[in-house]
This record gives structure tokens, sequence and C-alpha cells, in this order.
């Protein structure tokens, strides 16, 4: 596991390379452009961080739903249902509910968003992978719809809700100058329980042996329906929960581009984690990286999508290790 992490990121690396060398980018000015503005830049690992509070989250959402053979693709609308929920209970109920309170509605959006599709895997057939890319489409939508009064920010040159003010918001801490959110040493807490509970849960082996065998988990009594329902619900309510803590921790309103396709990059999270759970971390924190430098190259004159190319090309080669025969 850790050599085909390693293989990994030299043809990512390589990969970063061939296509700055393809677009007539100087190589060195590229490494030095990365190095000032990323690697070196406690700004830059701020805003790497920044990144990777949404991308930790969505990644365990879809390495949940890969390792019981399911495929949650709709994390990115799930993470707007969240992120415009978290906002609007921020704004009108944060007297009543507080921090926690917004976040498990956030969790609750979610996990509505991906009922409709677990539904229709569960008990007409459907394959997950459509319904959960055609409700992608439909949660953003209504998610823009619902930013209107009294949560629409009228003095807003564009759209979005109002800015909550900073002292209800996660607060953060500064580390050599860079700028860390209390949610992330809580979230990484969070997957090392997930990790603790998932040898002691009756849930967790459910759900592997519905990952393992579909026909052995109707034999052994699972319910295999409901089960569905159950790990695309958790699925959604973790992306759901995402888009609410890039509120409350890092933009604090949501507005169109909040994510600038977590949902999607996470997809390469859950492949490269491969079965253990606490590998979501350093994955997540690697696709933070990557999308960073990549992003910081439209300086160079590269075209604003260069960095969703790089991702894509980057998330068919995991997939190509993750379900080779070969093992490494």
């Amino acid at each position: 596991m850790i050599f085909r992490n390693i293989v990994l990121l030299i043809v990512a690396a390589l990969l970063l390379i061939l296509s700055l060398v393809f677009h007539g980018v100087p190589v060195v000015d590229a490494i030095c452009r990365i190095s000032d503005y990323v690697i070196c830049s406690p700004c830059g690992w701020s805003n790497i961080l920044r990144s990777f509070i949404p991308l930790l989250l969505c990644g365990l959402a879809i390495f949940i739903s890969f390792n019981s053979s399911l495929f949650n693709i709709g994390c990115e609308g799930q993470l707007a249902m969240g992120a415009v929920a978290a906002s609007a209970s921020g704004i009108l109920l944060y007297s009543y509910i507080g921090i926690v309170g917004s976040l498990i509605i956030s969790m609750v959006a979610g996990s509505l968003c991906a009922l409709i599709p677990a539904w229709i895997k569960a008990y007409r057939g459907g394959h997950e992978v459509v319904t959960t890319i055609m409700m992608n489409s439909i949660a953003i939508n209504i998610s823009l719809a619902l930013i209107q009064d009294p949560i629409k920010d009228n003095f807003s040159t564009s759209l979005s809700t109002i800015l909550i003010s900073e002292d209800r918001l996660i607060p953060s801490f500064m580390a050599w100058g860079v700028r860390v959110s209390y949610a992330i040493p809580l979230l990484i807490i969070f997957v090392g329980i997930l990790r603790y509970l998932g040898k002691r849960n009756i849930l967790t082996f459910e759900r592997r042996v519905l990952g393992a065998n579909l026909v052995a988990a109707e034999y052994a009594g699972i319910n295999v329906k409901k089960l569905t329902v159950r790990i695309l619900l958790l699925s959604g309510a973790l992306a759901g929960l995402a888009g609410g803590l890039s509120v409350f921790a890092c933009d604090g309103m949501y507005y169109p581009g909040l994510s600038p396709g977590y949902g999607y990059t996470a997809i390469g999270i859950g492949l490269l984690a491969g079965n253990n759970i606490l590998y979501v971390i350093p994955s997540a924190l690697f696709f933070a990286i990557i999308t960073k430098v990549t992003s910081s190259l439209h300086i160079l004159g590269l075209s604003p999508s260069y960095h969703q190319m790089i991702l894509a090309v980057i998330i068919l080669v995991v997939a190509t290790f993750r379900y080779s025969r070969r093992k490494f």
C-alpha cells in the first residue's frame, strides 16, 4: 500500500511536469511559482488547509460508499445543500441551536439529498451512479434558488447569503504563520474514532460483507435494501457536513462556487485510501495540495480549467492502480 502511494506521487509529479512542457510553460519558472505561492508560503498552506476540510469529509463519504460496492457520485450536490442549510440555520437559528445544531442540519440536508438515489437503488434497482449524478444538478440549483430573503445578502454585487459574524464561526489558531481551523484536529480525531468503531460495529461488518459479496450478504440474513439506504444516507450526511464546515470553518457564507468540485475530487481520495479509512487523511491532504498547486499556475497563462484536467488524469491513474489485478 505504501509503495503504491509512492508510485502514485511520482506519477502525479511526472504528469504535472509533462503537462507543463506540453503547454510550453518553463518547468523551472513553474516550480518557482509553486514554491513561492504555495509550498513555502504560509498563506498558501492556509488555503490548502481550507480545502482540506471539505475534501476530507467528502473523501470519507466516498470511502464509505465505495467500500460497500456503492458509488455516491452526488457529493457535490449534497455539499451544496449542506452549505446552504448551514448558512440559513446560522443566520436564523444560531441563538437557539448554535454551531453544533447548524452542522447537524447540514448533515440532514445532505442525507435528504441522497435519499431519492438511495431509495431508487434499493427498491427499484436503478444504478446509483446515474441517479446521484442527476441529483447534483438538481441539488445545486435548489441551493441557489434558496438564497432568498431573509438570508440573501442584498448589499453584495454577487449572489450569496449574508456573511455570518466571526464570533459565530469555528475559531482558528496560528501555527508558523499558517491559519489552522480547530475543525481540522477535531476531524482527524473523528476519523480515528471511526477507525476504532469500525472494528466493533455491526453496521461496519454488514457494510464490509455487502461490499465483498452481495449474495453472501443476503444469505447471511442481512437486509440488503435497508443497508443500502443507510449507507448512502450516511455518505450523504458526511458530504452535507462538508458543506456545513465549508461555511462555519472557512467562508462564513454560501455562494455559487463555494465548492470548485470537491465532490468530484473526493472520488480520487476514496480510491487512493483503499480499504484503510486512516489513509483518507493523507489522501485528502495530497489532493488539497495538488488542487492549489495546479490552480496557482494560471498566473503563467494556463487555462483556469487546467487544474481540473490534471486532477481528472490523476484520478484515472489512481483508479487504474486501485482496480488493477497486480498487487503493489
